[in-house]
């Protein structure tokens, strides 16, 4: 669906949200350093293998080891992966050093001592099978993960960590970076939509020569069911005060650099990209994927045939947080529409039309265009009028 496009310098007035995102993570760090100890925080933080034992103190909490392992020398991902056609914490961010420089860090770190930090309930052991299952109660529900396993659920929702969680002196340990990057912008609150720039690009996939996957029922394609999601969506948006651009109003051609640059002309505060899913001849695959661009320094969930250089900084990556952030708001009200089958929030880098974006932006997959079911479902304009008003009440 989309090729792969040069990075983009990210703007010096948007680095705000990077600033929150290195904010919250040295929150974590100095919760840690109370029970790593210093010189276990510094060698966190370098990347390094903790050489110091905490300090003792009367009334100390248990001590969780950081420890660090090689990097996989390949992300194995699941035989299904196919190619694509809150609470909030009331701690004051604190004056911490700048965000380490060095992107291989491969520190893992207790996932007891990140539930803690975030006064969740301690993780409990759910089976007893070779893949051992944790589970942590979280004030709206709990959060529960699988070792060996990159799915995990939050509050009901399937998510991807970049890593597998793993069981390291008989605990459940976690990568730091996907501690700050994938499960800490979930306890954060998101901004409401209403204090946000109210303008937003609606991206209908595909078009002209380019017409995306084809149906399985009636050969119908892709660009057509995600330009008549995409009006049904603007129509909705207006009448809830969002000024709403399209990149296309009608079956025509557009390149993904150029719809990166109508975004900037209007000054968008949120780029929401449709599409639908094909993995034909697979006719069993079926459910809703949701996307943001993967943040540096982790492997990506989806790579297809492109290179995934974890080191690669893009303009979005300024929005890695609010990135998963409105990817989780919009995913949750989309799963509520006829009993659609949950395939998880994922992080991809290959996405050409969403790593130049200066704001937050999305991609969805309202479902499977392989799958018969799905098929006849996504061709019905009931079921995209659902899909609309799914995305607008996200949207309010």
């Amino acid at each position: 669906m989309c090729s792969r496009g040069l990075p983009a310098q990210p703007s010096s007035c948007l680095l705000r949200s990077a600033d929150s995102t290195r904010k919250n993570f040295y929150r974590i760090m100095q919760r840690w350093s109370k029970t790593i100890g210093f010189a276990g925080m510094l060698g966190l933080l370098a990347g390094c293998q903790s050489g110091s034992a905490p300090v003792s103190n009367v009334g100390a909490p248990r001590v969780m080891e950081v420890v660090t392992l090689p990097a996989p020398t390949t992300l194995v991902l699941p035989a299904d992966s196919v190619e694509l056609s809150t609470r909030p914490h009331s701690s004051k961010p604190l004056g911490l050093p700048p965000w380490p420089t060095n992107p291989k860090s491969r520190a893992w770190i207790p996932f007891e001592a990140w539930t803690d930090y975030n006064g969740f309930g301690k993780p409990h052991r759910t089976s007893s099978s070779a893949s051992l299952s944790y589970e942590s109660r979280t004030p709206d529900g709990a959060f529960w993960l699988r070792t060996g396993s990159q799915q995990v659920n939050w509050n009901g929702l399937e998510c991807w960590l970049a890593y597998a969680p793993q069981i390291m002196k008989g605990m459940p340990y976690i990568h730091s970076l996907d501690a700050e990057k994938n499960l800490q912008p979930l306890v954060e609150a998101p901004t409401p939509m209403t204090k946000l720039n109210r303008v937003i690009v609606i991206d209908p996939g595909h078009g002209g020569v380019d017409a995306g996957a084809r149906s399985v029922w009636k050969n119908s394609f892709e660009k057509d069911f995600t330009l008549d999601w995409a009006l049904r969506l603007k129509r909705l948006l207006v009448a809830n005060s969002w000024t709403v651009h399209l990149t296309r109003t009608n079956d025509a051609d557009m390149t993904l650099t150029a719809r990166v640059a109508f975004a900037d002309r209007v000054n968008a505060g949120f780029f929401l990209s449709l599409h639908f899913n094909s993995a034909y001849p697979n006719a069993t695959l079926a459910g809703l994927e949701t996307y943001c661009l993967t943040p540096t320094g982790l492997p990506s969930n989806l790579v297809r045939n492109y290179e995934d250089n974890s080191d690669a900084v893009f303009a979005n990556n300024a929005f890695d947080n609010q990135n998963l952030q409105y990817a989780c708001r919009l995913h949750r009200e989309m799963l509520k529409v006829d009993g659609t089958a949950d395939r998880g929030i994922r992080h991809a880098r290959f996405m050409t039309v969403l790593q130049g974006q200066k704001r937050p932006a999305v991609l969805l997959e309202g479902g499977y265009l392989s799958n018969l079911k799905e098929a006849q479902k996504i061709g019905t304009p009931a079921y995209r009028q659902q899909l609309a008003e799914a995305l607008a009440k996200a949207l309010n």
